[in-house]
């Protein structure tokens, strides 16, 4: 194997050479173009922060909102379902919850009746029992007769989207009507969001009319009492920051801002991120200093003819062997060693795949002789391959893989003829039309 980079160490390459790879491909080492940008931004988070309350604006807002906060009355639900499914019909359902109804009512108990009957495997097992639940929890039909009952009441049966249910109210919590101190932080964080969603707003509203009517950011800072931020030297391709958002890269680069000088129009980087821009700087592409990119250069066309090197020293190794050199001596003559793989198969680990392709397309090499060949490998070493002895498979593995060819070629032909009898039925049908 012939190492590219140990090569390229021993490569002459004079500052003419850079100087007139330099001059021929300026357009490979041009400066990127950008642009430095001032902005303000607007975040209805920071307006939320902001907000100061006093704990009479805190009652009043709670007054206002008292419903708010009210707790709903809860109610302990216990259940019996026969399910009406593919198996069991809507008639039969209806027949077994009338029994286990009638049940009931000549005084069985109906949490063990629920733990035999009800198609509700998970609270079959606590006696149908649903716990406490407000409103809004089940669907409509057993909701409404749910809300009905009485205290340990339990209704007729009653037909659902699911089946047969009888229903049963076994414990019941009171609404519970709002206290102040107890929902003191959630009014507060409440008053606040509204507040901060109005400020926001009218505060956006003021900076899209003065990002239009000024030149430049200081008066929309002063006003609003936002800071002017800087993103430092970024490019088209810059995409971190505000440049995350494809508007404001847009934007930046927008005739609008890069040329005419304007500030941009309000940027919305999402509902409560609004910002606009102004060119600070503008830095255009041009050719980078030759004394920044020598040494790139240098190491560049230092390796470009190593590898052509390596290709021509491979060349004639190869040559070498096929006329009778011995294979160590072609070796030594190059400073190199041999590589030996025993018995090596088809993927074998541990090796380069393209050598050991190259190897396997090699002709099979005469009792006592060799064939040689060369490849140029993905990092740019050429390797020297020869092939001394080929073991074929054993026959049995040679008669599974004709016996699985002959399959795959059975299958080609197989649909072949299909295709071509469909592209003979298809030529010698004839289509009418007809106007429904």
């Amino acid at each position: 194997r012939i190492d590219v980079d140990e090569l390229a160490k021993t490569m002459e390459v004079s500052d003419a050479d850079v100087r007139a790879h330099y001059d021929v491909n300026q357009a490979d080492y041009m400066t990127a173009e950008t642009v430095d940008l001032n902005y303000v931004q607007l975040q209805r988070g920071d307006l939320v922060d902001a907000v100061e309350l006093t704990d009479a604006e805190l009652q009043t807002f709670f007054e206002e909102t008292r419903d708010t906060y009210a707790e709903d009355e809860r109610r302990r639900i216990a259940h019996i379902l026969i399910e009406v499914n593919d198996q069991v019909s809507a008639s039969d359902a209806q027949a077994e919850i009338d029994e286990v109804y009638t049940r009931i009512l000549g005084g069985e108990d109906f949490a063990s009746l629920a733990k035999t009957y009800s198609s509700d495997l998970g609270s079959a097992e606590n006696g149908g029992d649903l716990g406490f639940n407000a409103p809004g929890t089940f669907v409509e039909d057993f909701e409404q007769v749910a809300y009905d009952l009485g205290l340990n009441e339990m209704s007729k049966p009653v037909r659902t989207e699911f089946g047969f249910h009888l229903i049963k109210v076994t414990d019941i919590e009171a609404a519970k009507a709002p206290e102040f101190a107890a929902v003191r932080e959630r009014v507060a964080s409440a008053l606040r969001e509204a507040r901060a969603e109005a400020k926001f707003v009218q505060v956006s509203a003021r900076m899209s009319e003065l990002a239009f009517e000024t030149r430049d950011l200081v008066e929309i800072s002063e006003e609003l009492g936002l800071p002017i931020q800087a993103t430092g030297a970024v490019s088209r391709d810059t995409a971190e920051g505000i440049l995350a958002n494809p508007l404001v890269a847009s934007a930046a680069f927008s005739t609008e801002v890069l040329l005419d000088g304007n500030n941009s129009n309000l940027i919305e980087i999402d509902p409560n991120d609004h910002v606009v821009l102004h060119l600070r700087e503008y830095q255009p592409k041009e050719v980078k200093p030759l004394a920044e990119v020598a040494g790139a250069i240098h190491a560049q066309l230092a390796r470009e003819r190593a590898s052509q090197l390596a290709e021509n020293q491979a060349r004639e190794m190869v040559a070498m062997l096929e006329s009778g050199s011995v294979a160590r001596y072609v070796a030594d003559k190059f400073g190199l060693a041999w590589t030996v793989v025993a018995a090596a198969q088809r993927g074998q680990q541990g090796i380069d795949q393209a050598i050991n392709k190259r190897a396997f397309s090699l002709p099979r090499p005469q009792e006592g002789n060799k064939s040689v060949g060369f490849t140029l490998l993905e990092d740019g070493d050429a390797a020297v391959i020869s092939v001394t002895n080929v073991q074929n498979k054993e026959a049995e593995n040679d008669l599974q893989d004709v016996a699985m060819l002959a399959r795959i070629l059975a299958s080609q032909q197989g649909t072949g003829d299909f295709l071509e009898w469909r592209e003979s039925l298809a030529e010698s049908a004839t289509i009418k039309r007809t106007n429904d």
